[in-house]
């Protein structure tokens, strides 16, 4: 059982349901939606502001406003990070609730356990249904080519279907999923960004796993089918769309298809142009501005979205201003997106939602605390919360940490009654928080006062990058005799022999690994992650695999992140000392427990992220290092033979969860082998 208390009250128990409304610019709306959301601690509602024009809400609604591009699916997993809620309702700033809807909902989700969200029924103003355009088809390949030429059909449905109807796309302006659905597909996909297509390759990830989507029209919301369009632009509009429709063949229907679209859009947007003097696109202000945007998308169409140039470095950069709400002529939910700002360092109306945790996992560290809690309350940077797990320690670390917290801080503190390592202590302490980003702190670190300050900015300076992890120089502690400090960890590299080393550990510090670089991962002791990468990364819920008991636990969610397409940036700028014991060159000093747990999970990681392809390039030096350490286990280190019978016993659900694993990788196999062959790549 876990113990959690903080220090700034709250009760354990949260919302069952959280409404997560991604904003941008449209104030009337939010208020007419904030008016019907019902005063009740059943019902959370958390209003992510991409525009950061929203005004101050009152209670209990909640805002967030990340300080950078999220778009739509990147707003929705935002919300989804800061809430503990079982039920999730998406909801576009200009569809309110009924009253009752979101009982109703309630309802449903009892109704059908089977369920993995339902689409409530939206009606306009005046009381019409909308259905016959929220729900929807998949587009198929055929379908997705026949959008791009004129007077391409509508989809949607001719007559209303009943209560409980399986639904394959419904429209996003209002769907409530179940948390544990969302997760299990990963979330919305971000590289939809900023708007169109994201909600379709949701819906089509959700049925390949076998998780419905039912209509629940007992739950109305009313909607108002507002478009931002004419905001927006014509031709951005097409661009952006055009863009994400080829991306979402090239992902669901190959690259064939997505080749085969360039010259059928083409066509299409030549004979819009034809067609221009007879007729006006009715989302064009003027027959001019229909012009230019067509223009902009064959350019985009014949250089692969590389041109006009300066669209493309806009949407690259995200300063491309792109609305929620607009409802398309195709299966499509629009998104909202905002100029790349600064870093979200020290924002007051954050203050009650701390944007960094500090994340400690404790075990009989009593020796280390002192000190790394004086380094945590010496951080610039605020606001900030910690939080502290303690996993079964004997020596008082709990008891100590509640004694020396810096004042001025959040705390909480968990628990736990038997020793998780480090992987199932932190995803204790990742649950007992609902902070965007992250710090993974180990008992025996001291980051600098400038550490935080400098891996935010650093996160925020890369926008077209997803990155998910930020790590900084880590220094040992000075030598007694005094001489060059000596370097611990400069992020993490990968050898052929699937071994994931420190750079430059052990090495004097005389200014080597001075550039800020992308590397393949990062070490536990001191990192920066993005709440919604590691949401993205989790397998079954879990960020951390709790079998990586004590060792490598690290090197094996790096993996996922990357296949997952997250990138991991080294910040030499940010430095931090760590005291570390557990070193190769130290095995025959180190517990067997531990030894125990370092070659057992030498084999897990192998088991769940090594491809075919790579089997064979490492097969000589993997299989060298494989009898060496038989060798040494059967000569010197016998306490670490039960690793290979747990090995054996476990193999039914160590292939299930490799099967789960590379299900949802979407990045392809070579990009992970070159992290076989650099020790880092240039921002």
């Amino acid at each position: 059982m876990a113990e959690i208390s903080s220090s700034s009250g709250g009760g354990v128990n949260g919302p069952l349901l959280a409404g997560i409304v991604v904003h941008w610019r449209d104030e009337a709306g939010l208020g007419e939606l904030l008016a019907a959301w019902p005063r009740d601690r059943r019902f959370e509602l958390l209003v992510v502001d991409n525009s950061g024009s929203a005004p101050p809400l009152p209670a209990p609604a909640r805002l967030l406003r990340p300080g950078r591009n999220l778009g739509f699916g990147g707003g929705v997993n935002a919300g989804a990070a800061l809430t503990r809620a079982p039920l999730l309702l998406i909801l576009n700033p200009d569809a309110a609730p009924e009253p009752g809807a979101l009982e109703r909902l309630l309802e449903g989700f009892a109704a059908h356990p089977e369920a993995a969200g339902l689409a409530p029924r939206l009606t306009g103003p005046g009381g019409e249904a909308q259905f016959s355009w929220q729900l929807r088809r998949l587009p198929s390949a055929w379908e997705c080519l026949r959008q791009t030429l004129p007077l391409a059909p509508r989809p949607g449905r001719g007559t209303e279907p009943p209560p409980g109807t399986r639904i394959e796309q419904p429209a996003g302006a209002a769907l409530a999923l179940r948390r544990q659905a969302l997760l299990a597909v990963g979330g919305f996909d971000e590289r939809f960004h900023p708007a169109w297509f994201e909600d379709v390759d949701l819906a089509w990830r959700l049925r390949r796993a076998g998780l419905p989507l039912l209509y629940w029209p007992p739950a109305r919301f009313r909607h108002r089918l507002a478009s931002t369009v004419g905001q927006l632009g014509y031709g951005p509009f097409l661009w952006i769309y055009y863009r994400n429709l080829t991306r979402y063949l090239a992902k669901h229907h190959g690259t064939l298809w997505a080749l085969a679209v360039r010259p059928a859009l083409l066509c299409g947007l030549a004979l819009r142009l034809a067609l221009l003097p007879l007729r006006r696109p009715r989302r064009a202000a003027s027959r001019a501005e229909a012009a230019r945007g067509l223009l902009a998308a064959l350019a985009g169409a014949v250089t692969g979205w590389r041109r006009p140039r300066r669209l493309a470095a806009q949407l690259a950069a995200g300063e491309t201003e792109t609305a929620e709400g607009a409802e398309t002529e195709a299966p499509t939910v629009a998104a909202p997106a905002v100029a790349k700002a600064a870093p979200p360092v020290r924002r007051e109306e954050a203050a009650d939602h701390p944007l960094v945790a500090i994340c400690l996992v404790t075990h009989d560290s009593a020796a280390d605390l002192a000190d790394c809690l004086a380094a945590v309350g010496a951080l610039l940077y605020r606001p900030l919360e910690i939080v502290v797990v303690d996993s079964a320690s004997r020596d008082g670390s709990l008891e100590l940490v509640r004694a020396l917290a810096p004042a001025g801080l959040p705390l909480r503190t968990v628990a736990l009654a038997h020793n998780e390592g480090f992987a199932g202590g932190m995803n204790a302490a990742f649950a007992a928080t609902r902070a965007p980003f992250v710090l993974s702190l180990n008992a025996d670190a001291r980051p600098a006062p400038d550490y935080l300050d400098r891996l935010l900015a650093r996160w925020a300076a890369h926008p077209p990058l997803r990155v998910g992890a930020v790590t900084g120089r880590l220094l040992r502690p000075a030598e007694p005799g005094g001489g060059p400090r000596r370097l611990d960890a400069c992020g993490m590299r990968l050898t052929t022999t699937w071994r994931h080393l420190d750079r430059g550990s052990g090495e004097d510090d005389r200014g080597q690994w001075e550039r800020p670089e992308r590397v393949f991962g990062a070490s536990g002791a001191a990192t920066l992650f993005f709440r919604e990468a590691l949401l993205d990364a989790a397998v079954e819920g879990e960020v951390f695999d709790p079998r990586f008991h004590s060792f490598r636990e690290d090197a094996e969610l790096c993996f996922r992140l990357r296949e997952r397409g997250w990138e991991v940036l080294y910040e030499p700028a940010a430095v931090a000392e760590h005291r570390r014991f557990n070193l190769p060159e130290r095995r025959a000093a180190m517990p067997a427990a531990v030894n125990y747990h370092s070659l057992k999970n030498r084999y897990l990681l192998r088991l769940y992220h090594q491809t075919g392809r790579n089997f064979l390039r490492t097969l000589l030096p993997t299989a060298g290092r494989d009898l060496g350490a038989l060798l040494y286990v059967l000569l010197r280190e016998r306490s670490s033979l039960p690793a290979y019978a747990w090995l054996w016993r476990h193999r039914a659900e160590l292939w299930r969860r490799r099967r789960l694993i590379q299900a949802r990788r979407t990045r392809p196999a070579a990009e992970l082998d070159f992290w076989f062959r650099r020790d880092g790549a240039p921002l």
